[in-house]
């Protein structure tokens, strides 16, 4: 939080120009950096670039001690009243500081990827206390790979980024992250979490993507899509089988598409891309089940379908309301049980 204080207070009361990225212009960096003890390499081509930079800078943004306006930034309205603010506030500003780096720091298409291993990281460490670096890598790597949600949310290069950094500290881009907002205490190939990360796990807990209960509405169904599903089919089938598989087809659709009536286009487009979801997911493997045979109508509901295993994926197809569905699982099950080679078991898939 200080050096996001310390730029706040460079910026000041002037209107100093950002990009259309909304980060200060290059011509800028060398003058920032200096002002929180950062020294930026000659002819920087984007602050956004710079996380010694972009980090403090998207704290500040989120605690409100910067605003962006329409082509500038000035100092926000907590900016004047931050010496003496409780700590609640400061909480809540250290809160949503770490959350915004979490973001700029993630993919597009996996906008929770560092939230989910910042969060598994604490946990794990909360739990088990101090840990060796590469014990921890694997603790880490392993719940992720247990929850299918964390799994499909995390970005692969992601995890390869903050968590193979360094062969002497495997964890070392994402326990520097922590280090930065003292979250954890870091060194010699060791980790502990502090007070303040045993705080954060249980904000960062109640913000990340969960599946959809069988009592929760279809809009609270459709609110969860939008924020956690990321515009991925696969992802948005995970976070609402549970809720799916608690009604038939023809009520989970009727529900649906009734909420999503009047509501922003981006609620609309989930709506209906999950009820299309199952029919179309169906009907390929039924199509292909005719034509390549049952190996290929296997991979693509592997592939396509909800569940954590095989027999799951293979039950949400009887659960899909197609009109090939009963006759689609029952010959996936008897290929399943033939013992004869299947493509979702080859090495790599």
């Amino acid at each position: 939080m200080e050096c996001a204080v310390h730029l706040a207070r460079w910026v000041g009361d002037d209107r100093r120009p950002v990009t259309a990225g909304k980060v200060l212009r290059p011509s800028d960096i060398a003058a920032a950096g200096a002002a929180i003890g950062v020294e930026a390499p000659k002819n920087a081509r984007s602050a956004a670039l710079l996380p010694a930079l972009h980090r403090p800078w998207c704290v500040a943004v989120a605690a409100g001690l910067l605003m962006i306006g329409t082509g500038a930034v000035t100092a926000g309205p907590a900016l004047p009243r931050w010496a003496s603010a409780d700590e609640s506030d400061v909480l809540a500003g250290w809160l949503a500081g770490l959350r915004a780096v979490c973001r700029a720091e993630s993919s597009k298409r996996h906008p929770q990827s560092v939230a989910i291993l910042v969060l598994v990281l604490l946990e794990v460490l909360s739990v088990d206390g101090l840990f060796d670096g590469r014990d921890l890598r694997r603790a880490v790597h392993k719940r992720i790979t247990a929850d299918d949600v964390f799994n499909d949310g995390c970005d692969d290069k992601m995890f390869r980024q903050f968590l193979s950094s360094a062969a002497d500290e495997p964890l070392g881009g994402l326990l520097t992250l922590l280090r930065l907002f003292g979250a954890v205490i870091a060194g010699s190939g060791e980790a502990q979490i502090t007070p303040l990360g045993r705080w954060a796990v249980s904000q960062l807990r109640s913000g990340m993507p969960h599946s959809a209960g069988p009592q929760l509405s279809a809009a609270g169904v459709i609110d969860l899509l939008v924020m956690y599903g990321g515009g991925t089919a696969e992802m948005e089938w995970k976070l609402a089988w549970p809720w799916l598989a608690a009604r038939t087809p023809e009520v989970a659709a009727r529900d649906l598409l009734n909420a999503a009536v009047g509501a922003p286009a981006s609620s609309r487009v989930a709506a209906i891309e999950v009820v299309d979801g199952a029919w179309l997911a169906v009907e390929a493997a039924a199509a292909a089940l005719a034509g390549s045979g049952p190996d290929e109508a296997l991979t693509l509901v592997y592939e396509g379908m909800p569940g954590s295993d095989l027999d799951s994926r293979i039950a949400a197809v009887g659960a899909s309301g197609h009109p090939e569905a009963e006759t689609l699982a029952r010959a996936l099950t008897t290929f399943a049980g033939s013992g004869r080679p299947r493509t979702i078991d080859r090495p790599g898939r």
